[in-house]
Order: C-alpha cells, then sequence, then structure tokens
C-alpha cells in the first residue's frame, strides 16, 4: 500500500470544514462539527452517526448526500480534479464511482 496523501492531518480539517458547512443546510449537524475535532479514530464519526440516526430516512440520506458532496468538492479544490478522481476510484468500485465522476465533470 502507497504512502497516504493527506493522512489524518489533512482529513480531520477537511471533514470538520465539511460538517459546518452542511450545517448550515441541516442545523442538526452543527453538534457535530463541534466535537468531531476533539475525537480520534473511528470516534470522530460517532456524533455524525447519532445525529444520520436522529433524523427520518430522506433526511438522512439527502444530508449524507450533501455532506459527501461537499467533502470531494473541497478535496478537489484542494488537491485537484484528476487526482480526486483516481483516489476515489481507487478506494470504491469503478461502478459505484461513475456518479461522482459525472457530478465533478458537470
Amino acid at each position: 500500500m502507497g504512502k497516504l496523501l493527506i493522512g489524518d492531518g489533512g482529513f480531520v480539517p477537511l471533514y470538520v470544514r465539511s460538517v459546518q458547512l452542511s450545517a448550515a443546510s441541516f442545523p442538526w449537524l452543527r453538534p457535530v462539527s463541534e466535537m468531531a475535532p476533539l475525537a480520534s479514530g473511528a470516534g470522530r464519526f460517532s456524533g455524525l452517526k447519532r445525529g444520520l440516526e436522529g433524523q427520518d430516512d430522506g433526511e438522512a440520506s439527502q444530508a449524507s448526500a450533501f455532506l459527501l458532496n461537499t467533502f470531494i468538492d473541497m478535496l478537489a479544490r484542494l488537491i485537484g480534479e484528476t487526482l480526486t478522481i483516481g483516489i476515489l476510484r481507487s478506494a470504491w468500485a469503478n461502478t459505484s464511482f461513475d456518479l461522482v465522476d459525472e457530478e465533478l465533470s458537470s
């Protein structure tokens, strides 16, 4: 396995900022953005999990998609679209990635 591109030190601020931006549209995410920098490892996502579980399926689905899109957009601005697409292709099955690739290309 190769070296990490951004590592935990780069991921955490990107994740926290994505949650903060998403909280503007989904205010119930605000406590998640406040607690995420304080947690470590998998615990960083426990607040997000609890927040999503507290919503109906439609709201949770919309918030998840919004958060993921925000994260991907920020990553693409940071390291470029080509590198972001390459990272996502290696992390996800190519068929799963087609939708994200279309979104970034539009």
